[in-house]
């Protein structure tokens, strides 16, 4: 399900939960994602009191996540494993006054890093289900000592060191050739079921950041198998069941 949005996110007229289905859960997070974004950059445009346009619409991809087996390299079966969220593009431009163009910097890492947590916490609020972001990921990894590694123009070598996908080197180094310095933890990480590899691309002139988690996705994923709520899990894994 893809949610675009130009402005202000409208959301749809409330239901009772027994009556949605599959399509109108994955929209109705969509539109909640970004307008619980809008928020935190409204107040935080007032607190360091600039000005911000949205030049181009916000789209943002929620959708199922299979697990694919193989049978001699060719797919044979697949399981669902939970749900996805990628905030493909966002686009904002801040506008100061002459002499506080720090504040735009500041404006843009705390709406990047907001963003990030708003990915699994929409999933945590909403459908009742432990979920992972790369703001929550680099959190984990913090309070277990796990060593973080930044990987820029200087130590673009490590990459040849880390077992990471070549999809994930290939988009690292991209971003390192853009002026971009990437963090990641030196392994993957783990939390609940789901166990893989997170970073953050930051262009440390602007403030500007890509918040990523592995198979490219700019968002947060699920985390668990079992969910509270039952109902929205059954919905959301057979969503064609009706």
């Amino acid at each position: 399900m893809i949610g675009i949005v130009a402005q202000q996110a409208v959301l749809p007229e409330e239901i009772e939960l027994e009556q949605k289905d599959a399509e109108h859960l994955f929209f109705e997070e969509t539109l909640r994602y970004i307008d619980r974004w809008n928020a935190v950059e409204e107040e935080l445009s007032a607190l360091l009191k600039v000005a911000t346009v949205r030049p181009v619409p916000t789209v943002v991809t929620v959708g199922g996540v299979i697990d694919v087996t193989y049978l001699l390299d060719t797919p044979h079966a697949f399981g669902w494993k939970g749900v996805f969220m990628d905030a493909g593009l966002r686009r904002i431009e801040v506008v100061t006054e002459a002499g506080q163009e720090s504040r735009a910097q500041d404006f843009m890492s705390f709406s990047a890093l907001q963003g990030s947590i708003l990915e699994h916490r929409v999933f945590e609020d909403d459908f009742q289900v432990p979920s992972i972001s790369t703001a929550k990921l680099l959190g984990l990894a913090s309070q277990n000592l796990t060593t973080l590694l930044t990987v820029d123009w200087n130590t673009i070598d490590l990459l040849e060191t880390l077992t990471l996908a070549d999809n994930i080197k290939e988009d690292i180094t991209n971003a390192v050739n853009q002026g971009f310095v990437v963090t990641l933890p030196e392994t993957e990480m783990t939390f609940e079921d789901w166990t893989d590899i997170g970073y953050l691309k930051e262009n440390p002139n602007t403030g500007e950041a890509g918040y990523m988690l592995s198979g490219m996705i700019a968002g947060s994923s699920s985390a668990a198998k079992k969910w509270a709520n039952k109902y929205v899990q059954e919905v959301l894994e057979t969503p064609y069941a009706t």
